[in-house]
């Protein structure tokens, strides 16, 4: 019934979600029980949470995306799907001429002054871009400083910064550029464990940023190289997964009333309260999260 199913075990709702047109099957009453207990166990033992609000969370299992409806504490876990994008895949071009198709000559075009000569500099070839030193900037978000040259020939110390979006940016694209190839197996699952080591992929990218490495020995480092590049594309993941699920929300707010009324009025009450009873705590093993409703219907 497609790739994504919408469900709330407390009022023992459960849609398919039509994957050509987006539209909310609310499946039968009788119908739900036993897929409902099924969909729990998935989440619980299988689950991965892609993003969460107050009242919904979008969860991967193994060949579906799930939409649980309900308040929930599950840590959310978005940055594991760009890791899976980094496994090796052979192309019918050479790597270096699709990297260079994609990419172009330059890691970053801009204009920044060095702090201390005010000499300029306006763009960075990806050669140049490995001297780059991975610091942090006043906010402890990464930053990039590059040592000055005509300071350096005067023997002064100068540099050149790049902080903020323009900082990420540029790593973003230094980190992608590197691992376009993609990586093994085993270094994902490294790299992986690096992040979970370390608690979240924000927590990675802080602690590699407080090195001062430059960007060429980083990538040298290639398990924390991986880890990283995963850690930057985990905000923009997420950003794109909060507004997905924005929607998402919205479009559960107002299939809810309908189901609300059509379990309500449309179901003969005999019949409602014994399927009710069947999710009634007193009815089920001590171990199972399913519940009935008990504050009545609609949200």
């Amino acid at each position: 019934m497609g790739r994504r199913i919408a469900f709330d075990p407390r009022r023992g709702r459960l849609w398919a979600v039509c994957p050509s047109c987006d539209r909310w099957n609310l499946a039968p009453l009788d119908s739900r029980w036993e897929a409902l207990e099924e969909l729990e166990r998935k989440r619980r033992d299988q689950g991965r949470v892609l993003a969460t609000t107050a009242n919904v969370a979008l969860i991967h299992v193994p060949g579906v995306e799930l939409v649980r409806v309900g308040q929930t504490r599950l840590l959310e876990e978005a940055w594991w799907r760009y890791g899976k994008r980094l496994r090796r895949r052979p192309g019918r071009l050479p790597a270096g001429l699709l990297r260079w198709q994609r990419f172009g000559f330059h890691a970053w075009r801009g204009h920044a002054r060095c702090i201390t000569c005010d000499s300029a500099l306006h763009e960075l070839s990806w050669r140049r871009a490995g001297r780059l030193h991975l610091t942090r900037d006043g906010n402890a978000d990464p930053a990039l400083h590059l040592q000055c040259g005509r300071c350096r020939r005067g023997g002064r110390i100068g540099e050149f910064q790049l902080e903020g979006v323009v900082a990420d940016h540029v790593l973003r694209r230094v980190m992608t550029y590197s691992h376009f190839g993609g990586a093994s197996d085993g270094r994902i699952q490294a790299a992986s464990d690096l992040i979970d080591r370390l608690g979240s992929p924000a927590a990675l990218a802080t602690e590699l940023s407080g090195t001062g490495l430059r960007l060429d020995a980083l990538l040298d480092r290639r398990t924390q190289a991986v880890a990283l590049d995963i850690a930057l594309n985990e905000d923009s993941e997420r950003r794109l997964l909060g507004m997905e699920l924005a929607e998402l929300e919205a479009r559960w707010r107002a299939e809810e009333e309908i189901a609300g009324i059509a379990d309500g009025l449309l179901t003969p009450l005999p019949s409602l309260d014994h399927l009710l009873r069947r999710l009634r705590p007193g009815d089920r093993a001590p171990n199972s999260e399913l519940r009935a409703p008990s504050e009545g219907i609609g949200p």
